[in-house]
């Protein structure tokens, strides 16, 4: 008799910082708290930069990679411009944020035996600017924004193909309202 993985629902909390970006789990049912940490470091702080390599994207830097950072600030300047979500520095973060939620997921399951043949189910909770940036005011199209941010990185986390720029392309729809499951913000 093959025995049914647990399912287990964690919230994943992501402050998604200007240099760093730092990643909180959330076990309710145990009442604990994870700070995920990068790799075999005791950092809890992850650079808010990714990787190229051709048009397949990756949180480490590997022989013929391209390094892009700012990531933040290059989405802050076209935030209010129309179509943003259709706007590669859009795409790059919803890479950035679907490959912290792989790593997370691979680092809980290493860290703690309870989750280890779990199935894992997220809601994502992300961290987005309320005050200005560049003399622009953020109002309420940031929080919808971000939101549709989130929504996206969970879809390209749950669908492990989803690694490239192409990829996020087609996952983006025109429709922002497109319901994907388990973003919150």
């Amino acid at each position: 008799v093959q025995k049914i993985p647990d399912e287990i629902e964690l919230t994943i909390g992501i402050d998604l910082g200007t240099s760093y970006t730092k990643i909180v789990i959330q076990d309710i049912e145990m009442e604990l708290f994870y700070a995920v940490c990068p790799d075999d470091n005791e950092s809890s702080l992850f650079p808010t930069i990714g990787y190229f390599t051709g048009d397949e994207f990756s949180l480490h830097e590997t022989e013929g990679s391209k390094k892009f950072s700012n990531l933040k600030l290059n989405f802050l300047e076209i935030v209010h411009s129309d179509g943003c979500r259709n706007k590669k520095p859009f795409h790059i973060l919803v890479l950035y944020l679907a490959k912290l939620l792989d790593h997370s997921l691979k680092w809980i399951r290493k860290i703690s035996p309870r989750f280890e043949n779990a199935n894992v189910t997220w809601d994502l909770t992300l961290g987005y600017p309320s005050a200005s940036f560049g003399g622009a005011t953020f109002g309420d199209d940031i929080r919808t924004i971000f939101k549709d941010m989130a929504r996206y990185s969970l879809k390209a986390h749950y669908d492990k193909k989803s690694s490239s720029l192409k990829d996020v392309r087609n996952l983006v729809r025109p429709d922002p309202d497109t319901e994907l499951k388990g973003a919150s913000y």
